[in-house]
């Protein structure tokens, strides 16, 4: 952790850093501090619930780069704990921004009912190897579905410019992290090259794409409540969305 040529010490602090910074907004969150700007209670409980994934996932990760190298079956609980918070984490925000979104519609008490028996089961069946594949694709399957069909059926043109517009270029993005980590890209061309594999290598990279879109995905997520509460003004960012989509 504090040996700088080692491969996992940009990691560990990247992963630190951004935790300790989201421990801190939850913090705000549950004094209710005037950054935010909510008039809703259920507004702050979505936003808890994400930062408290988004701290969680990040410390989990903190130790797991820190303890991985034990070994044994200290590495295996490890692995466990961290697929435990990267599900977490993906049903947490679904569930925020489905709350935020279906809640002036019918379908608000069913959909989330289904996020959360889905997430119970994902993590019964988390304690078992063939149980977190099996997790993972019911997982991306079933969640992509319920944002896909909002999408579709629910979200109008506000909705989209302020919540799934930006989500989409923010994953995109997140995607090229994704692919030069898959390619092993640039380490993979530069295997003699000692500051590329330890301060430039894929998962380096990868971790900052990841962290900057989970950075982002809170701050769309703030400005989805606020939208969806009826109270977001036009210079709000993600971008000023009356400017640029909304002239009429």
């Amino acid at each position: 952790m504090i040996i700088p040529w080692t491969n996992e010490f940009i990691s560990i602090w990247l992963n630190l850093i951004f935790a300790l910074y989201f421990w801190v907004i939850l913090i705000l969150d549950m004094a209710h501090g005037k950054e935010f700007e909510f008039n809703k209670n259920d507004d702050y409980f979505y936003a808890f619930i994400a930062c408290f994934a988004i701290a969680s996932y990040l410390t989990v990760t903190t130790a797991y780069l820190i303890f991985y190298s034990m070994g044994g079956v200290y590495n295996e609980w490890l692995s466990i704990l961290v697929y435990m918070a990267q599900i977490t984490l993906a049903y947490a925000l679904t569930f925020c921004f489905m709350a935020s979104e279906l809640q002036k519609t019918d379908d608000f008490f069913t959909v989330l009912f289904i996020i959360i028996v889905l997430y119970g089961i994902v993590m019964v069946l988390s304690q078992y190897e063939f149980g977190r594949k099996l997790g993972f694709w019911l997982t991306v399957g079933i969640l992509s579905t319920i944002v896909f069909f909002d999408l579709c059926l629910n979200a109008n043109k506000h909705r989209i410019t302020v919540m799934y517009i930006p989500l989409i270029i923010e994953g995109a993005i997140l995607s090229i992290g994704i692919v030069l980590l898959v390619f092993q890209i640039p380490e993979r061309y530069f295997t003699s090259t000692k500051f590329v594999n330890l301060y430039l290598n894929s998962y380096i990279i990868f971790t900052l794409f990841f962290i900057n879109f989970l950075f982002e995905a809170y701050n769309i997520l703030y400005y989805t409540e606020k939208l969806n509460s009826e109270y977001l003004d036009d210079d709000d960012e993600w971008w000023k969305t009356k400017n640029i989509y909304n002239t009429s």
